[in-house]
């Protein structure tokens, strides 16, 4: 008989991408799947976007493109498969280096030509992540926390669906951020216990009562 692990992947970690969700009165954040850089970390290796991130905080009216930079990888250039508007905006991005998504794309159809560059790898996005709210925590230091808490300040004045900030204090929005870490990931836990007994897949997380008990309980305060 040959022994294996069952391994199990969920899209979760300190990279994830946190995302404000403006809809209904209270808001919300969503993670991953999609992973991103930590501004944390892209400051420290490209010092400028925290003058970018302040500059972003000085405008009045919070953007949905706030605290959000993509850098190219394409080593041999733009591809010649790309159409003709992504292979515009991917010859803009290989020009300008390290960029505000704001800079990249100033419509909607360019936001959505940005995102699916992303997706097919030939750039990366940089965001908020839970390494960031780590940094503002506290808990971790081991990047550039000064760019960690403007990012947060950018999330946390997103707008609800009734006008309101995503959360009140950048201290909120990391909690809140680790908080849904930890509830997703105690999620993925038991779907893998759940699922390895014989009762299939997702059990835990299509449960409301499971969903709910792990959004109710208080965070612990964990290192990633």
């Amino acid at each position: 008989m040959v022994e294996a692990a069952d391994i199990r992947t969920c899209g979760l970690g300190g990279d994830s991408e946190v995302t404000p969700v403006g809809r209904g009165t209270t808001g919300g954040l969503t993670l991953g799947p999609r992973r991103a850089v930590p501004l944390s970390l892209l400051a420290k290796q490209w010092p400028e976007v925290k003058d970018k991130l302040a500059e972003q905080l000085a405008v009045a009216v919070p953007m949905s493109t706030d605290a959000r930079f993509v850098m190219p990888l394409m080593p041999n250039g733009v591809p010649a498969w790309l159409t003709r508007s992504e292979a515009r905006l991917a010859a803009k991005a290989i020009e300008m280096g390290p960029s505000s998504v704001a800079e990249i794309a100033g419509t909607q159809l360019a936001l959505g030509a940005v995102d699916r560059l992303i997706g097919r790898g030939l750039l990366t996005l940089a965001t908020f992540t839970p390494t960031d709210a780590l940094h503002v925590t506290g808990d971790f230091n081991s990047f550039d926390a000064e760019a960690a808490m403007l990012g947060a300040k950018l999330i946390a004045r997103q707008k609800t669906g009734i006008g309101q900030p995503i959360a009140e204090t950048p201290e909120e929005l990391a909690r809140r951020t680790l908080s849904e870490l930890h509830r997703r990931t105690g999620l993925a836990l038991m779907d893998a216990a759940l699922a390895h007994d014989g009762a299939g897949e997702m059990q835990a997380t299509n449960n409301p009562l499971l969903a709910n008990l792990y959004r109710m309980a208080p965070p612990a305060r964990t290192a990633l």
